[in-house]
């Protein structure tokens, strides 16, 4: 397995300053780039890049150097609970945009998107709530990687924990600017 934070020069641990990431990666960008250089190796640096600045991927990624395979959990509780308003959400919303977006009449389709406002409001609660979510989580992996290297099992349950709801929060959200893109994308 591939150290992607020796790739860097970093120093293995829960959160790395996304500044100096990305400044590592320009900088060593220019020497492995397949344009620049016939023996560097530009994939490795692209893989090595992507999963250090997500932190979800770099937590997985953590866990695995330390030599314990992470077991992906299910969602904790406090992310469960977005489960059925997330589902409710998307529902009503795609109901909504299916007869929308099949409108020929402009002045049709604004009154219907109009009437839609509320659907969209529970979306925005909704959006506002898990990004809410994920700085909490966020702040929790701070905590931890403060007291970072610790051997302490709950530290590293923690992390995997953090990941595994980082993914469920990080995709819901995703899939709400989605339908944000669809409604975009009709309504002018």
């Amino acid at each position: 397995m591939i150290d992607f934070f020796a790739v860097f020069g970093l120093e293995p641990r829960p959160v790395i300053d996304a500044g100096v990431l990305g400044n590592l990666f320009a900088s060593k960008s220019k020497t492995s780039h397949p344009d620049r250089a016939a023996d560097g190796d530009f994939a490795t640096l692209n893989q090595a890049f992507n999963t250090l600045r997500d932190p979800a991927s770099r937590i997985l990624h953590l866990l695995a150097l330390s030599g314990e395979e992470p077991q992906m959990k299910a969602a904790s509780a406090g992310v469960s609970a977005w489960f059925g308003k997330m589902a409710t959400g998307l529902q009503r919303f795609d109901r909504m945009f299916q007869p929308l977006s099949q409108e020929t009449s402009s002045l049709l389709r604004a009154i219907k998107i109009r009437e839609a406002q509320s659907i969209l409001a529970d979306l925005e609660n909704i959006s506002e709530g898990l990004t809410s979510e994920k700085e909490g989580l966020l702040q929790t992996m701070a905590q931890i990687d403060a007291r970072w290297p610790s051997d302490r099992a709950e530290d590293r349950y923690s992390l995997a924990q953090i990941a595994c709801d980082l993914r469920f929060v990080e995709k819901w959200l995703a899939q709400i600017n989605e339908r944000r893109l669809r409604l975009a994308s009709i309504a002018f």
